[in-house]
């Protein structure tokens, strides 16, 4: 996401806002999910496919990549 949104005119300044307010959650919140901190919840990493306007097959991806990094064991 970090690649993603440097690739976004003005290096993506504001567009960590409007997702926050697209998820309805606060910025803060998104800043610990993409240090690593946190992770996202399933029903908030659709919002996010959403969002980035993923295709199918990109969100079933993304989806299977959020539930890896939820998992609790390798």
């Amino acid at each position: 996401f970090r690649a993603w949104l440097k690739t976004q005119p003005k290096q993506g300044h504001g567009i960590l806002r409007k997702l926050a307010l697209h998820l309805k959650v606060h910025t803060t919140m998104l800043t610990h999910i993409f240090r690593g901190d946190s992770h996202l919840s399933m029903e908030h990493a659709v919002r996010v496919a959403a969002f980035l306007g993923l295709d199918e097959l990109e969100t079933d991806f993304f989806m299977t990549l959020v539930q890896r990094d939820r998992a609790g064991s390798p």
